[in-house]
């Protein structure tokens, strides 16, 4: 084995203990560019271990300063990215990271870290749905969208995949009327606003995880997909426990079910929306980092909807089957009970709703 092939293997057993996800294309870029061995030295350096120059006539400094600029045009070539410490080189995210996608022209997605836990899911003062309260465990860590989908976002799908929504093929979906929804013709996500940074509405659940579906597609090609991750819709126990922020303080943690802070703060919804929805994000987030996680647009969840159990559960994902999915959070229309962490909704997953959008979460696969 060569000194290169040495130093590659080093490099992947460095990024491995790192948790850093790197593809073998990735390496092979380090490989012609014979800089295997300096990435091992950077590395070394920065975590504060021995480093022997590979050009000994320098000082060891200067050395370092020109392989950190070698490493970083040569990872550049192969679209990665390295922070400014030429220590994270990223195919992915990395576990307990912020992480962002580029969608191309000034459009990304930001996700936030969501770390492994339990919390208690439901209400037992509540409708009769969110019963019986039940210890629910998430085994995994996940990423949660930090906004729900935008216009922006889901129109670079829209045209990439020249994709047709429910709305567009029948040509109408259904549109919030204060007190009742009306259907009614000519109408479409694209026509609904005409603001990039609102969120997408008049989609469909099964609009939503097409969405999903090219995203987990496009970022698989790249090679920035965690190994045995997905991108598509929580589960409503993912869900639940994004917008309770159980990582908050406790003046803060929802522990009755309601909300993850002041209200007002949070959320648009019937009091402060104006009968109207928001741009996203423009409220306060939870702990996690999330926005509009109550109020502004009700959020399509994975899960087919039917009861709780009574015992504890692992990573529930729903009910087996069924003839609606589930949707969270509460809308601009609504009253703030419906804003409550803990509230659920379900419609047909074939139907578009003017007051119904959606939120996507790097997660593991379902």
């Amino acid at each position: 084995m060569g000194q290169l092939d040495k130093g590659l293997k080093l490099v992947r057993k460095a990024f491995k203990a790192a948790g850093i996800h790197a593809k073998d294309e990735a390496l092979n870029i380090l490989k012609k560019q014979n800089i295997a061995l300096l990435v091992v030295g950077i590395l070394s350096f920065t975590l504060g271990c021995s480093v022997k120059s590979s050009k000994s006539h320098k000082t060891e400094a200067t050395a370092l300063t020109e392989q950190a600029q070698a490493l970083k045009s040569a990872l550049s070539t192969g679209g990665l990215k390295v922070n400014g410490a030429g220590l994270d080189v990223l195919v992915g995210p990395a576990h307990g990271e912020k992480w962002a996608v580029d969608l191309g022209d000034g459009v990304k997605m930001v996700f936030m870290p969501i770390a492994a836990g339990s919390f208690d899911m439901g209400s037992n003062t509540g409708d009769p749905d969110e019963k019986p309260v039940h210890r629910v465990t998430l085994t995994k860590s996940f990423w949660m969208g930090r906004t729900e989908v935008t216009q922006a976002q889901f129109g670079k799908f829209v045209r990439e995949q020249e994709y047709k929504t429910y709305a567009d093929k029948t040509g109408y979906a259904y549109i919030r009327m204060e007190s009742y929804v009306q259907e009614q013709s000519g109408i479409n996500w694209s026509n609904v606003f005409d603001r990039n940074n609102m969120p997408v509405t008049i989609v469909s659940w099964n609009d939503a995880v097409a969405y999903c579906e090219w995203l987990t597609e496009r970022e698989r090609k790249a090679g920035r997909l965690p190994e045995g991750y997905e991108y598509r819709l929580s589960t409503e126990a993912e869900w639940e426990y994004c917008c309770r922020a159980p990582s908050a303080s406790s003046e803060l943690a929802d522990t009755a079910g309601d909300y993850a802070g002041n209200l007002d703060s949070m959320a648009w919804y019937e009091k402060n929306s104006g009968s109207k929805t928001h741009p996203v994000g423009k409220k306060k987030a939870n702990d996690w980092g999330l926005h509009d996680m109550h109020g502004n647009v009700w959020e399509w969840c994975y899960d087919w909807y039917g009861n709780y159990t009574s015992g504890s559960e692992s990573n529930p994902q729903g009910a087996d089957s069924g003839k609606y999915r589930a949707f969270r959070g509460g809308g601009w229309y609504f009253p703030a009970t419906y804003c409550r962490s803990a509230n659920r909704g379900w419609s047909r997953p074939d139907l578009p709703y003017s007051d119904h959008g959606f939120r996507v979460a790097l997660a593991p696969q379902l």
